[in-house]
């Protein structure tokens, strides 16, 4: 019993060690806006001290014929402070929680556990999407105290990828503008 637990150890760190020196070496591709086929072709991003949202986010069926089970999307707010990137923990407070609300499938978040550098609503299983809906996502966070938030700005990024159970693998982002904190826009 001792000798397969000690196996399935090597076996477990031989994977941990081949992923941490293979990942970082994969980068994902960047696309222009409008060519980037995981975008939704219309929608409305918000980036403000308390939320951060996208609304009115629709995909033609070309779209969603290329997603799998397999596949995640993102709508990312990219954090900077006067013009250079910061982190999210400079203007959350990470440890007083969120809330999402969204009718994305199998949606989820992120504002600080696996990428600090920004702020993400996302669903995890894009072959549940469908073209006849229009998407929305709140996700309400508790400024951080103190923080001088006239300062931030995000650059609104879309963003998919294999789904790997706790967070994804990007393959692909498109960059679109930044937006000052406390303003929104559509595309």
């Amino acid at each position: 019993m001792k000798k397969r637990l000690k196996k399935i150890a090597a076996i477990i760190s031989a994977v941990a060690i081949a992923f941490s020196i293979g990942l970082p070496a994969i980068a994902a591709t960047a696309d222009a806006w409008g060519n980037a086929w995981y975008t939704p072709t219309e929608g409305k991003a918000g980036f403000y001290n308390d939320n951060v949202y996208g609304q009115s986010m629709k995909w033609p069926t070309s779209a969603l014929n290329n997603f799998s089970s397999t596949h995640f999307w993102e709508l990312e707010f990219r954090i900077y402070k006067n013009g250079v990137a910061a982190k999210s923990t400079d203007i959350y407070d990470v440890n007083a929680g969120a809330n999402l609300y969204t009718n994305l499938p199998n949606a989820y978040y992120e504002y600080s556990t696996y990428d600090a550098e920004d702020v993400s609503i996302g669903c995890s299983n894009c072959s549940n999407l469908v073209t006849t809906l229009s998407y929305f996502g709140k996700l309400s966070v508790t400024p951080k105290s103190g923080a001088n938030t006239t300062e931030y700005s995000a650059l609104i990024e879309s963003e998919y990828g294999t789904w790997l159970g706790m967070d994804g693998l990007p393959l692909r982002y498109a960059q679109w503008k930044y937006i000052p904190i406390g303003n929104y826009d559509r595309w």
